[in-house]
């Protein structure tokens, strides 16, 4: 078998639904049907699964906020309106490869999603080396939570202090793990990207992909 490689796609305000996207990536990324796209559910909770299986794409796996699989030609997705979208590569201790993605939002991340995640993986494959990609989302200075207090909630270094106590628990160098921080904003940069907190209920969402070819 030929040597597979990842590939990360995301969009913003140019994509309004799931099924755009996928036509988007199938073009830029010149797709075909042998390919599975993976959807979620998202319910703010800290459950995930792992895809053994090609997916309807139509059928969202229910009630779940994060995915992985070893399975070559699919994509995983996460979609998110100011929450923080983790996608996630990298290569087991038997050289076998693998993709996660997740939905990492105040709840989420306060429910450790990121970190139960990351230790299942380790558990699951015994990786050698992580590469971690924090999408676009709100940062903590839009993220007011508590106006009486002026509290802000920091979804990048509360999601960056699970990687560190993954790698902690588990005695892993730091240099196992490559984190990538998109620093964009999704409230600064609405012209951009969709952002909750600036349309409010309805709004569209921005659509995060991993996969492996």
């Amino acid at each position: 078998m030929s040597k597979l490689h990842f590939h990360s796609f995301t969009t913003g305000k140019s994509i309004s639904s799931f099924e755009d996207s996928i036509q988007q990536l199938t073009t830029e990324k010149n797709l075909n049907s042998q390919h599975s796209f993976v959807q979620m559910q998202q319910v703010h909770e800290a459950k995930f699964q792992e895809i053994t299986s090609k997916t309807n794409i139509l059928k969202p796996i229910k009630s779940i906020d994060a995915c992985y699989t070893t399975l070559p030609n699919t994509f995983l997705s996460v979609k998110t309106a100011d929450c923080l979208p983790i996608l996630i590569s990298g290569t087991s201790k038997t050289a076998v490869p693998f993709i996660a993605a997740a939905h990492a939002g105040r709840k989420g991340t306060q429910k450790k999603i990121l970190l139960k995640l990351l230790n299942t993986l380790f558990q699951t494959y015994h990786w050698t080396q992580l590469n971690i990609w924090f999408g676009p989302a709100i940062c903590v200075d839009c993220y007011q939570i508590d106006r009486k207090t002026h509290t802000h909630f920091d979804l990048i270094t509360q999601n960056k202090q699970q990687i560190d106590l993954c790698t902690a628990q588990n005695t892993l160098s730091s240099s196992t793990v490559t984190l990538t921080i998109a620093n964009h904003c999704t409230l600064h940069e609405n012209q951009t990207y969709h952002s909750y907190r600036k349309s409010g209920p309805g709004v569209p969402m921005n659509y995060s992909f991993i996969g492996m070819l």
